[in-house]
């Protein structure tokens, strides 16, 4: 106790009774702002929830594979969330082009596994990054779609990926499988 006593003396003297309220006070300060922080980021603006069946569209603008130009390829998909972490499954279902349409059923199906991270923002769309590797009859290939969150149900935005080096828009949608070309095709 009398260490104590002898410490705060000194601390007064050295730094004077005025200062030690102001570093007080500001520790309080600070302390209460994080929190304040805290409880926005978690209630007031927390991650929108992707989880759930999405069906997704893209469309082919460019490629190094002429049949490709103009495509649009439909794919299923069950996303899972944990914080800003996206994780799911797909399949390929439809594929539509100036030659030729094929829809994929049961076995003809080509199953991607996916991952993704939301970067969230506050005063502009959110932003998801996804990745998906497609699991094809011939060799395996990668995607990489940047989305931004226009709603609870629609996600736009841009695809590269290794078949064809391909590139376009993609276009997802939240809900119930939609036949054929798929949403807003």
């Amino acid at each position: 106790m009398r260490l104590h006593i002898i410490f705060q003396t000194h601390l007064e003297i050295w730094l004077g009774t005025d200062m030690i309220q102001a570093i007080g006070s500001t520790v309080i300060g600070g302390v209460l702002l994080a929190l304040i922080f805290f409880l926005a980021k978690e209630f007031v603006f927390p991650f929108p929830n992707l989880s759930g069946l999405w069906n997704f569209v893209e469309h082919t603008a460019k490629t190094s594979y002429r049949p490709y130009e103009n495509m649009k390829m439909t794919y299923h998909a069950l996303l899972g969330q944990e914080g800003p972490v996206v994780y799911g499954s797909g399949e390929k279902v439809y594929s539509a082009s100036d030659n030729k349409n094929e829809e994929y059923t049961g076995a003809a199906r080509v199953r991607i596994e996916i991952r993704g991270y939301l970067t969230k923002r506050y005063f502009r769309p959110s932003i998801l990054e996804i990745y998906y590797l497609e699991k094809g009859k011939l060799r395996e290939s990668s995607t990489i779609h940047n989305l931004r969150i226009r709603s609870k149900k629609e996600l736009r935005g841009a695809f590269t990926s290794t078949i064809a080096d391909s590139t376009g828009t993609v276009v997802w949608a939240r809900g119930p499988r939609e036949s054929k070309a798929g949403p807003d095709s």
